[in-house]
Order: C-alpha cells, then sequence, then structure tokens
C-alpha cells in the first residue's frame, strides 16, 4: 500500500511515517507540488499535513493539492495541526482564512486535531464522525535514558533552559521579567537552543499577524541579553547534555490567545521525559489529571514575575522537591504518552476508512 505524506513539516507526522515505513508500506514523503501532482493518482491515501508556514504560496499549495487529489479520488487525511486563523489578526485575512479552511475540511477524507485543539472542528462545523483526535506524543526512546539533571544546588547560581523553534505563540518572551526578579536574589542564566525565523506569516504580500511583528522584536531583544546564550539549532547529543545542565526548562508562557492556550508543545513532552522540571503557564492544554503543579511540572503566571520568581527560588531550595518533580515528570510521559499506541490507533482509522478489506503489510 502507498502512503504519500505531503508537506511533513510537524515532527509528529515524520514519526507516523516511519512507523509506516517500517511495517513495510511504500511511503513517501514530498514538498513539490509538481511531484505531488504526479504521485497522488498512484498513492492509496495521502497525509497532508497544514500546519503554518510563512511562505506566500503555501496556503494556495495546501488547497490546490487537496482539491487535486480528491478530483483523481485519493482519500486524504488532513492532519491540522494548528489553524492558521488563530494566528491572524487582521479581520479580512481570518475571513479569506476560514473560508478557505471550510472548504479543506469537507474535501477531506478525515480531519485529524490534536485533542487540545477540539474547538478546530467546532469551529468549521465538522461531524465528529469524520475526526480522529490524537495526543502529541514525543520520541520517547530518545529520551528515557537522558541523564537526570542534578538537583543539588550549586554556588553559580539556578540555569534556565528553552529548546525547541522559538514560535512567537510560545510565550518566551515573558520570561525576562521573571528572569530579572529572580536575578535580584541569587545569580541566573539561560540557555537558548533552537531556531527564530525572521520572515512573518503574510497573505497577498501583507503581515497577516501585526503581533507576530511585535512579539518577535521582544524575542530578538531577550536573545540579545547578557545573561542569555542563544545557540540556534543544536543536535540531539548536545541537546541532551544541556538538558542535564539545566534547572528549570521553560516550556510555554502564553496562554493570553487561542494558538497559545491550546499549545502542548512537543517540546514540552521531551523535557519531561528527561526528567526536567518545566516551568509552565497555566493553560487549557495542561487542565487535565496528567498535570499537577509541583508534582511534575511548576505553574507560574508570567503577568505576576515577583510570585512567578519567589516559587522558582522555593522550589530551587529544595532538592527534595526538585527530584520528585523530575521523577514524576519522567513517570507522566512514560505512563500516558505513547507515540506506538497513538500510532495504531491512527492506523486503524486509516484502514477502516479505507475499506479495512485490502490486503496491507501491517494486517495481523
Amino acid at each position: 500500500m502507498q502512503a504519500l505524506f505531503f508537506l511533513p513539516i510537524d515532527r509528529i507526522v515524520h514519526s507516523w511515517a516511519e512507523k509506516m515505513r517500517e511495517e513495510g508500506w511504500g511511503v513517501e514523503k514530498l514538498y513539490a507540488f509538481g511531484a505531488f501532482i504526479k504521485q497522488s493518482r498512484s498513492a492509496d491515501f495521502v497525509v497532508l499535513n497544514y500546519n503554518k508556514t510563512d511562505a506566500p504560496r503555501y496556503i494556495p499549495k495546501v488547497f490546490l493539492s487537496l482539491l487535486y487529489a480528491r478530483l483523481v479520488r485519493t482519500p486524504v487525511y488532513l492532519f491540522m495541526s494548528i489553524d492558521p486563523v488563530d494566528l491572524c489578526d487582521r479581520w479580512l485575512f481570518r475571513t479569506l482564512l476560514y473560508l478557505v479552511n471550510f472548504v479543506l475540511v469537507r474535501l477531506a477524507t478525515c480531519l485529524i486535531v490534536i485533542h487540545t485543539r477540539t474547538h478546530i472542528p467546532r469551529r468549521y462545523f465538522v461531524s465528529m464522525r469524520k475526526v480522529h483526535h490524537i495526543a502529541n506524543c514525543p520520541q520517547r526512546d530518545q529520551w528515557t535514558s537522558s541523564a537526570k539533571p542534578d538537583t543539588a544546588a550549586r554556588s553559580d547560581g539556578i540555569r534556565f533552559f528553552y529548546h525547541g523553534e522559538l514560535l512567537w505563540w510560545h510565550g518566551l518572551e515573558r520570561f525576562a521579567p521573571i528572569l530579572d526578579e529572580v536575578k535580584q536574589r541569587i545569580p541566573v542564566s539561560m540557555t537558548v537552543a533552537g531556531n527564530l525565523y525572521p520572515t512573518y506569516f503574510k497573505l497577498f504580500g501583507l503581515s497577516a499577524s501585526r503581533k507576530e511583528i511585535r512579539i518577535k522584536k521582544q524575542l530578538r531583544a531577550f536573545l540579545e541579553r547578557p545573561d542569555v546564550t542563544w545557540l540556534g539549532r543544536v543536535d540531539l547529543d548536545r541537546l541532551k547534555v544541556l538538558m542535564a545542565e539545566a534547572d528549570f526548562h521553560v516550556a510555554q508562557l502564553n496562554a493570553a490567545d487561542t494558538q497559545g492556550d491550546t499549545e502542548l508543545r512537543t517540546c514540552l513532552l521531551e523535557a519531561m521525559a528527561a526528567g526536567m522540571i518545566c516551568l509552565h503557564v497555566s493553560s487549557s492544554a495542561i487542565q487535565r489529571s496528567e498535570f499537577r503543579d509541583r508534582q511534575n511540572l511548576v505553574i507560574i503566571d508570567p503577568t505576576k514575575p515577583k510570585e512567578a520568581a519567589q516559587k522558582i527560588l522555593e522550589i530551587y531550595a529544595s532538592p527534595e522537591v526538585r527530584r520528585r518533580i523530575s521523577e514524576n515528570a519522567s513517570f507522566t510521559i512514560e505512563k500516558h504518552f505513547d507515540l506506538v499506541t497513538d500510532y495504531a490507533k491512527l492506523r486503524q482509522v486509516i484502514l477502516q476508512r479505507l475499506g479495512g478489506l485490502r490486503s496491507h503489510p501491517g494486517s495481523n
């Protein structure tokens, strides 16, 4: 059976493709529209990864590729990991994107969304029979063997760490006042690993979000601070070393808008799997029984930097509390976030919607 993955941007989509390839499926990953036109006819199904990119032709490419695939009767499983509507603050662009997405979700054979973003199918009035919810899962085998952070206090102060893309809705710039408050009591340093893209999300040559421009300027200023070391992208081995050296992971500090509030970052789950103590804003994405303040992560309010700093200092001063949070963080990911189990559910959905009776490499 031939599976075509078009525009595989998200890490989880790459993992799906690799799982299928391991099972013996024919898997192709494509980014070029011309190549997609040639190969989509012969594919048994397409997984289209609809995310967000600053390339001007991205939205038309997504729309036309899905339209073509359906015209040639190739089933399309549309994974909408984020909704670009949530990244727009100009009403004209929001309306235009809404109309485009309204058509897309109706053309798709199945709409796949992360379970923290159930607002997406509701927004477009999609029948739940057409929707498959997934969990955002890390590749646990890459992190469970990571060296756990040392929970003993050091004379050189607190080390903070952030990894992943510096996407402007993560809220890293909101950590600056908290860092300043902690700095008044104890030496601090922060390491940032990830890319900050200089481009902006545009439609018809105009920026779709004025907020993005403002926040990226704040992020650049934050990365230029003397107590912040910005490394850019680092490889996995270096990343594990940096994690083991840090005391706290700055995970997500924005819940002020829909995009930030529903973000369950892969990097948060990776850091927890590695036993890091993660700082996170209270958001709908973590308001589940799996996440508990002071048990497996630390909830802080970036609008109250003095209180946030005091909470961080109290936890840092207690090796027992830090050890408990670290151990519980690893256990939480091991117990509740399994990529293999989640992939198996997706695989079953695909086969059922294809008819379920055709011969396939992974049949039992």
